[in-house]
């Protein structure tokens, strides 16, 4: 139902440009090559973050085909199916990733089976914020 396109401007060994997502595969099709960025930001609402990151993903669907399949729905079928591809695509922290070692002061830990332990409190330079 939803594809994922993305534009590609600055991720080492990948060539910029306008990419298709094959999910069957597990593969990227340069679609064009070249500089995105401008184009990217426009689309992102004309949002400069758009056209600044390495990769901008967008997640089109065929609306009319949905619609005719979902009735008034479709449109919330194309959001819900793309909040659950985006939602997929971030992993949580996990030990095997090299980092320089934390102060145990400043760390969290987590796994999927219990809530993140809360961080200790360290000084800061910054004033505490207001209650609302």
């Amino acid at each position: 139902m939803v594809d994922l396109y993305l534009s590609v401007h600055a991720v080492e060994g990948v060539t910029p440009g306008a990419y298709v997502y094959h999910p069957d595969v597990h593969a990227l099709e340069l679609i064009k090559p070249g500089d995105f960025r401008r184009e990217s930001a426009f689309l992102c609402l004309d949002q400069p973050l758009g056209g600044m990151s390495a990769t901008t993903v967008f997640f089109l669907a065929n609306l009319a085909a949905l619609l005719d399949t979902y009735g008034n729905r479709g449109y919330r079928v194309a959001n819900l199916e793309a909040g659950l591809i985006g939602g997929r695509s971030i992993s949580p922290p996990t030990p095997s990733v090299s980092a320089p070692p934390a102060s145990p002061s400043t760390t969290a830990t987590w796994s999927p089976s219990s809530p993140p332990t809360p961080r200790a409190k360290t000084p800061s330079s910054s004033p505490p914020l207001a209650a609302p």
